[in-house]
């Protein structure tokens, strides 16, 4: 019996991972959000909003279609095994989209006698609570300039990354020592840098999802970052983006825009 459904986890597919599992559905749990108003000072009439999300959700059914008690707890260890560590998911009815998860109920059989059961694994949203775009947006920009850019995407704000070279198809450039990236209301500025022609400045994230900002050959550029943001830009929406540098560049954004 062929599945209907199909689910890959860290590169690996499930199917392929537990060839006895048949994928029978995948329920999915938006991010959800929660607005609370406060008021700004005593006495104030004013009133702010603070928005909070919950990561979203994903539970996988699975059959695991083996009549012997042995092989089926087999089977559900390894679906465990392909579970646990968690990692990139995607799915096969959402092709366009990925969802970076934990594990968050782990697979069991309830009873080895009844092995018509469905078995349930369960991920939650890590780092990002939504889905985002498989395939990210790219913007190649010649700098300095302003831009008008917009981000697909239906909810908040998407991370921005980028990389950052000396020199346009039309202008030389030198070394980087000061440089500017604004887009939306976020602005990343870096001063006192001396970034060589032939090197590179990297504004990305880390594995546990903190930002980094480094050159091509590895020099960490954190110190020299002015400032708190991180760069984001509105997701279904247009937002200007600016580049301030002391000699012309070449940047490459990369933008996956947020899904529910």
């Amino acid at each position: 019996m062929k599945s209907r459904f199909d689910a890959t986890l860290a590169g690996r597919k499930l199917t392929a991972a537990v060839p006895e599992a048949r994928v029978l559905d995948i329920k999915y749990t938006p991010a959800t959000i929660a607005d609370s108003m406060y008021k700004t000072g005593y006495g104030s009439f004013a009133t702010m909003t603070d928005r909070k999300y919950s990561g979203a959700a994903v539970q996988i059914e699975v059959e695991i279609h083996e009549y012997d008690p042995e092989v089926r707890n087999a089977a559900c260890q390894a679906l465990m095994q392909w579970a646990i560590k968690g990692g990139v998911l995607k799915t096969s009815d959402r092709p366009e989209q990925r969802l970076n998860v934990v594990c968050s109920n782990a697979p069991a059989i309830a009873s080895a006698l009844k092995w018509t059961d469905r078995v349930s694994v369960q991920f939650t949203a890590a780092e990002n609570p939504f889905w985002v775009a498989d395939t990210p947006q790219q913007f190649t920009l010649a700098g300095p300039g302003s831009w008008s850019l917009s981000v697909d995407g239906c909810v908040d704000k998407a991370r921005v990354t980028a990389t950052i070279k000396s020199g346009t198809k039309t202008a030389s450039g030198s070394a980087i020592t000061s440089f500017s990236l604004k887009c939306g209301s976020t602005t990343i500025t870096l001063s006192g840098i001396n970034v060589a022609k032939r090197d590179s400045i990297v504004i990305g994230y880390d594995g546990h999802g903190f930002l980094s900002i480094k050159t091509g050959s590895g020099t960490n550029l954190m110190k020299y970052r002015t400032g708190a943001d991180e760069l984001l830009m509105d997701c279904g929406k247009t937002s200007t983006v600016k580049i301030t540098c002391n000699t012309a560049v070449t940047c490459v954004m990369e933008v996956r825009g947020n899904w529910l």
